[in-house]
């Protein structure tokens, strides 16, 4: 038995297969995140972490608080760029 295909929708998203979609119920495009919204967000807030990380290791809380700070300004900048049209639709 062959592996059942992935066919690729409009937005370039690999869509479900009909074994385990068997009624093509599913409408919404799988974007996995693979959006600029998503990048920006995802990137900014492992630098977040790896920032506070080391304020907490060194304990040095002025870094950490940096950390946290970066961490704040990834969800507003994530959200801002999601509703300005950079995010998935």
């Amino acid at each position: 038995m062959s592996a059942p295909s992935r066919a690729k929708d409009e937005s370039g998203t690999a869509q479900r297969s009909n074994v385990s979609d068997p009624g093509e119920k599913r409408k919404k495009p799988i974007h996995h995140g693979q959006t600029l919204a998503a990048w920006v967000g995802s990137l900014t807030a492992m630098v977040a972490v790896i920032i506070g990380g080391f304020g907490v290791v060194f304990q040095n809380w002025v870094v950490f608080g940096i950390g946290i700070a970066l961490m704040v300004i990834a969800g507003v900048a994530s959200l801002v760029l999601q509703k300005t049209g950079h995010g998935a639709r």
